[in-house]
């Protein structure tokens, strides 16, 4: 991890969260996510709230919608989450593969 260039620490500190919330990471697919430019921070943040919030969200699909949040709109995942949440979205993922990402 460290030869690529990965922030080791943020994504052991984020498995420990993901741990806490019974969320299945890994710490390979955090990996895969920041070196696509991602946030992962942002990423597993999203999760808990979906899950919380009993939305539907994958780590694929919410690793997707946060890479076409950052690069269509310069907006985070969890901000989207919690417009969708006060919509009444409860598929979340589904709405994100829908193309609906844009920003309000």
């Amino acid at each position: 991890m460290m030869l690529r260039g990965s922030p080791v620490r943020k994504i052991k500190t984020e498995l420990k969260k993901a741990e806490r919330y019974n969320l299945e990471l890994d710490g390979t697919a955090l990996e895969a996510h920041f070196l696509a430019q991602g946030d992962i921070t942002d990423l597993v943040n999203s999760l808990v709230f979906a899950k919380e919030n009993g939305m539907k969200l994958s780590f694929q699909g919410a690793a997707v919608g946060q890479l076409i949040a950052i690069y269509q709109e310069k907006v985070k995942l969890l901000d989207k989450l919690k417009i969708m949440k006060e919509e009444g979205v409860d598929d979340a993922e589904g709405f994100l593969r829908s193309g609906s990402i844009k920003a309000e």
